[in-house]
């Protein structure tokens, strides 16, 4: 047998003031356990305090030190060893207070070798299953406060549900702005958590990107108040949950109102600066005819004057820039408001 094999066996305690009994339960049960030998209670305590067993098993009535007083000491510690209690002498009131001290098993001699074995092999699997148990519970503390500390970091609502869409955590941000009942508890259904106005649209998004294990991402708008909110929700589907071997999903969303507010002032911007150029582009236009307009009135006044029959051609002229001018200011009506146009008026343009 390899040294790794023998050191895999749970550790036994066997105290009896009996040589013969000792022996004898060393002889069975070595084959699967590794067993230590104690000639009596006060030996057996001095090797409790030295080393640890997974399961004591102890005569009941011995000289000074019993097995009552082993069980005791033993128990003493929450991680300490179960106790099996062997005795020749078995009587109610023993088998009562060794329950009492909260004893794994009580046992008449002579020993039926094979229930001993079952009984010793249940206790040593008890104590194997309630150490795993407290592992698992200390790391899955040990997470959740870790995750919680990660999560009330972000500054974004979050979110995760399991595969039932059941609330596995959610952050500080996410219980005060998102969801509907403050108290939200784990294990809730999202459905009664979740404000309507995400309800609707993301009952179906969050069952098809669980179902599918894809990424998504949606809108959603928060009306109160005559004002609104927009959030971008992101879902990114969990392969496995602690508590979930079927996964479950993570949601994120970002408060985006800032963003949407600061693009409709961009969008807003271009806009005026189209109108700006244009205007500028219009204005450069209309100024190019009225000095001819205005070079050639001037000209037409002196021909009057002097009698000069060259009138006639210019005023043609004007009358042709006149019409090029109508035009321009037609166009300009039409990318500008009424109120735009109602202040570019025909005496403005003239003054310009």
């Amino acid at each position: 047998m390899s040294r790794h094999k023998k050191e895999s066996k749970a550790q036994i305690l066997v105290v009896d003031d009996e040589e013969l009994i000792r022996t004898t339960l060393e002889i069975k049960l070595s084959p699967d356990f590794n067993v230590t030998i104690a000639s009596n209670g006060h030996e057996a305590i001095e090797k409790i305090n030295e080393q640890s067993f997974d399961v004591i098993l102890t005569d009941l009535k011995m000289m000074g030190v019993d097995g009552l007083d082993v069980l005791r000491t033993a128990r003493k510690s929450p991680d300490g060893p179960d106790v099996i209690i062997l005795t020749g002498y078995a009587s109610l009131e023993s088998a009562l207070e060794a329950l009492r001290q909260d004893a794994f098993d009580y046992l008449t001699k002579p020993v039926d070798h094979a229930r001993l074995h079952r009984v010793l092999t249940i206790a040593v699997e008890r104590r194997r299953l309630t150490a795993e148990n407290k592992r698992i519970t200390a790391e899955n503390e040990r997470l959740r406060t870790f995750y919680e500390v990660l999560l009330n970091e972000i500054k974004d609502a979050l979110f995760v549900v399991d595969s039932s869409l059941n609330l596995v955590a959610a952050n500080r941000i996410c219980r005060e702005r998102i969801f509907a009942k403050k108290t939200a508890k784990i294990n809730e259904p999202i459905e009664s958590l979740l404000p309507s106005w995400l309800k609707e649209v993301g009952r179906d998004t969050f069952q098809k990107s669980l179902k599918q294990k894809t990424p998504d991402t949606f809108e959603v708008a928060q009306s109160s108040r005559g004002t609104t909110r927009h959030y971008l929700v992101k879902l990114h589907p969990l392969p496995d949950l602690l508590s979930d071997p079927k996964g479950g999903l993570l949601a994120l969303l970002t408060d985006v109102t800032a963003l949407k507010q600061l693009a409709q002032a961009e969008s807003q911007a271009k806009k005026l600066e189209g109108i700006r150029q244009m205007a500028t582009t219009l204005n450069h236009e209309i100024n190019n005819p009225l000095g001819i307009v205005l070079g050639q009135a001037h000209l037409l006044k002196q021909d009057i004057e002097n009698g000069d029959p060259a009138w006639r051609e210019r005023l043609s002229v004007v009358e042709e820039q006149i019409q090029r001018i109508a035009k321009l200011t037609q166009k300009l009506g039409q990318v500008t408001t009424a109120k735009e146009a109602e202040y570019i008026d025909n005496r403005k343009m003239v003054a310009v």
